[in-house]
């Protein structure tokens, strides 16, 4: 008998008992050391299917743009129930949940995502924000800042949620640095509304923001613990230039304290991971380039029937 139900807090090792996190995501499972951060927020709920009060599959999801649009993440289904159908049934029950009229599905993938990437070929889901990663990898944040020779900046180019409502303000901005009307961040797409500004922040996200020669560039700096170490997701917006070898320091800066004398994996989201600018700013702080690993990130929505995305 397969029961469903809303994931609390005290679910933590009933969730994670689900699937080991190195077999989740290829290793870059950020569910562990998110968790309780995620399952507290007010537009996060999480949801499992039991089987005799066992776990057997989960389901996050976000409810972003004043809950008009939905976005499920984080799932997972215990590797001995793999097509049995149990986790579409999980994912069935959440649509009917928010099956409500005007509300759209969005999903947020890489190219690893076979299932995803068949239903975006077969035009069942159209692709809204491309994004290339690319990935780097240094020593530690302490270790670049110790042998930085570049002159610190000392201006402060936090972006505060106060900022970023003003930003979202300007139809100026806002074409130069989200021309697709969204600002993905830490692999959550948000519109550019006043009410995802708080849940931009709740995940610990640094934003930087700088104009070099009136063109605006912004970066958005996300730290997470998984089966690979330490990564540090950067989500690059606008013009790339001089300044961004700047804004690497002050983020390496404000690097969550557990991390700054470990190893990191810098995965870097932008329109265009071969800029120029980027490899020189990499070179110059001494940080070698992953050379296995490229991948695409995508942002895609539908607007036809939930039901005929899981036939």
């Amino acid at each position: 008998m397969i029961t469903f139900h809303r994931v609390k807090v005290d679910d933590y090792y009933k969730v994670l008992s689900i699937r080991s996190p190195e077999d989740v995501y290829e290793g870059y499972d950020y569910l562990p050391d998110r968790f309780h951060k995620l399952i507290s927020s007010s537009s996060t709920e999480g949801y499992a299917a039991s089987i005799d009060n066992e776990f057997v599959a989960f389901q996050l999801v976000n409810l972003l743009d004043d809950g008009r649009t939905v976005l499920k993440k984080a799932a997972r289904v215990a590797k001995e129930y793999e097509g049995t159908g149990i986790y579409n049934a999980l994912d069935s029950f959440t649509q009917q949940k928010y099956h409500l009229l005007g509300r759209q599905r969005t999903f947020s993938f890489d190219a690893h995502n076979q299932t995803l990437m068949k239903r975006l070929y077969a035009r069942k889901m159209e692709t809204v924000m491309p994004r290339d990663v690319t990935a780097y990898n240094l020593k530690s944040p302490r270790e670049v800042l110790k042998n930085n020779t570049t002159r610190p900046n000392n201006n402060n180019n936090t972006i505060f949620p106060v900022h970023l409502k003003e930003v979202f303000k300007s139809e100026k901005m806002c074409s130069e640095l989200f021309p697709e009307g969204r600002m993905l961040c830490f692999y959550v797409p948000y519109k550019l509304k006043d009410s995802n500004i708080p849940l931009i922040y709740y995940q610990g996200t640094k934003v930087l923001g700088s104009v070099t020669e009136g063109s605006l560039l912004v970066t958005a700096g996300t730290s997470f613990r998984c089966s690979k170490g330490h990564i540090f997701v950067l989500d690059v917006y606008g013009t790339l230039n001089n300044a961004f070898v700047q804004h690497l320091l002050q983020h390496f800066r404000h690097v969550d304290l557990r991390f700054v004398n470990e190893p990191m994996e810098i995965n870097i989201h932008c329109m265009d991971s071969e800029n120029q600018y980027i490899t020189d700013a990499m070179r110059q702080l001494d940080i070698q380039r992953d050379e296995s690993f490229r991948d695409v990130h995508h942002v895609a929505t539908t607007e036809m029937n939930w039901k005929y995305l899981i036939q």
